[in-house]
């Protein structure tokens, strides 16, 4: 998916469980403009709680993240979240 943050905030994709167990979740972030301004900061959130974290500069390689047996309730989300680390224009 292609997510791309906007002066009104951040890009941010959710997945609401239906379930109450655990789940295993990998991706990866990467920063498609290697002519912009900036990098991305991103995350995947479980509610408030961080649960991955990194930042890319401009231009730079993709980060991976694997996730495994994280115990999710029926309704919690999971949020993956883009920053657009300063200017969001590119």
């Amino acid at each position: 998916m292609f997510v791309h943050p906007s002066i009104a905030g951040l890009a941010i994709i959710g997945w609401k469980s239906p379930f109450t167990g655990s789940v295993n979740v990998s991706g990866f972030f990467s920063d498609l403009d290697p002519t912009g301004f900036n990098g991305v900061i991103w995350s995947v959130d479980l509610g408030s709680q961080p649960l991955a974290t990194g930042t890319i500069a401009n231009g730079g390689p993709a980060q991976t993240f694997s996730l495994t047996n994280v115990s999710v309730k029926v309704g919690q989300v999971l949020y993956f979240i883009v920053d657009p680390d300063g200017d969001y224009t590119s």
